[in-house]
């Protein structure tokens, strides 16, 4: 649920309530895979020999490489023999789909699941501005959406909403609804926003005839009424470009967030029938 108050808001407290709120399956990859090799060592050394004939040396090895084959594809020997060369550290490796990312510097290059090929995708910012606007994390961790959805199914903790009119939210239920969106949900469409938590829920239901309903998720998987639910998208781009950004070895990168928006809320693509409903008394 959203409009948690901008200027009471702390930072660090709601970045761990935002990483505690993964529902994710993955792991969050904060160093390079010890085990995870690129190329074959000895197939590596003989490019660097190959490339030092052909000057590329010290630490501006990988970056003259780039500029002079700039837009060209580089293959996985010549990466990794042009990373020795200049001393730098990689971090990265494979994503759950199998597209490999590594990030050397100011360099971020991605590898098709399967290829040997990698193409130089600029640096972090360029890279991960590149998939917010294609809005293509599931090309890295596959449907996250249903991911959600099957997680939050499979244990379904009870959820609250807010309202400003009770007897008839308990009379006929909870219908969805477009009213209430913000411009970093307008994609969202018509949908019921619940929260678990109360404090939050407790904000929508406060005026006179209102308060909170809970809904009692057990009884409806039980019967079958298992409606699709996700997260808020700000909510799904912070997570998965933290990610992203810890899997590259960014431990200290902390995306930017709309500050209304509550790691919490679980949108319900559905209706809730009233008979889910019990009123929460103080």
């Amino acid at each position: 649920m959203s409009h948690v108050d901008p200027d009471n808001i702390d930072h660090e407290s709601y970045v761990n309530r935002a990483t505690q709120a993964l529902k994710k399956n993955y792991k969050v990859e904060k160093k390079k895979d010890a085990s995870f090799k690129i190329a074959d060592a000895s197939a590596v050394e003989q490019r660097a020999s190959e490339l030092a004939k052909e000057e590329y040396e010290g630490e501006s090895a990988l970056n003259d490489w780039c500029d002079e084959n700039y837009g060209d594809a580089i293959d996985e020997v010549t990466l990794m023999a042009l990373i020795q060369i200049s001393g730098a550290e990689w971090h990265g490796g494979p994503f759950p789909t199998g597209i490999t990312v590594v990030r050397v510097g100011d360099h971020v290059f991605e590898a098709a699941n399967g290829s040997k090929e990698f193409e130089d995708e600029g640096d972090f910012d360029s890279f991960i501005s590149n998939i917010l606007f294609n809005d293509s994390f599931h090309e890295y961790y596959g449907p996250i959406d249903e991911e959600f959805n099957n997680d939050f199914w499979e244990s379904p903790p009870p959820l609250l909403h807010g309202t400003n009119d009770l007897e008839a939210v308990l009379r006929s239920g909870l219908a969805p609804s477009s009213d209430t969106r913000g411009i970093d949900n307008r994609s969202v469409g018509a949908a019921v926003f619940t929260t678990t938590e109360e404090s939050i829920a407790e904000e929508y239901g406060s005026s006179e005839g209102g308060g909170i309903v809970r809904i009692n998720t057990e009884a409806m998987k039980k019967d079958g009424d298992t409606p699709f639910v996700a997260e808020e998208p700000p909510i799904v781009e912070y997570e998965y470009t933290r990610n992203i950004a810890h899997h590259l070895g960014m431990d200290e990168y902390e995306p930017d967030i709309e500050s209304g928006m509550d790691p919490n809320t679980v949108i319900v693509h559905g209706k809730i029938d009233p008979k889910y409903l019990t009123e929460v008394t103080n």
